[in-house]
């Protein structure tokens, strides 16, 4: 029998808020069907995110809660160690570049994100992890 190759799918900072898809991505990510991952600074931006869109929440809770919680069920889902790619990455949007170098330090297969704009085809299909990745699917 043969299996499907689970993707690895790094989640950008838009796709973890709000609160229901990331509930629902998580939730998938429960089932294998997808590595769900994420970086520090993925996290940073969400904190700051849901600092200025839900000032009513108790944010050390969200943090203490929520994302100890992300930590601890996926046990490999945080990235590190991608810091080194940042400036090496001049095709893509500096506020975007570290998401980019977490997914290329995480071998991930997709980058989940609303923010199109900045994370264009056209620069993927130039990378080694493009050409290797795309015919898996």
């Amino acid at each position: 029998m043969t299996s499907t190759p689970v993707l690895t799918v790094i989640a950008d900072t838009n796709i973890l808020h709000p609160a229901g898809l990331r509930d629902i991505l998580l939730r998938v990510a429960e089932t294998d069907l997808y590595r769900l991952k994420w970086s520090p600074d993925i996290r940073r931006e969400l904190i700051s995110t849901i600092h200025k869109v839900r000032p009513d929440l108790d944010h050390a809770q969200f943090e203490a809660h929520t994302l100890v919680l992300m930590d601890d069920f996926f046990r490999h889902g945080l990235i590190t160690g991608y810091k080194h790619l940042i400036d090496s990455l001049e095709g893509i949007d500096e506020k975007d570049r570290h998401v980019a170098a977490a997914a290329i330090q995480g071998s991930c297969d997709v980058i989940l994100t609303h923010n199109l704009k900045h994370f264009q085809p056209t620069y993927w299909r130039h990378t080694e992890s493009w050409h290797r990745n795309r015919t898996t699917y």
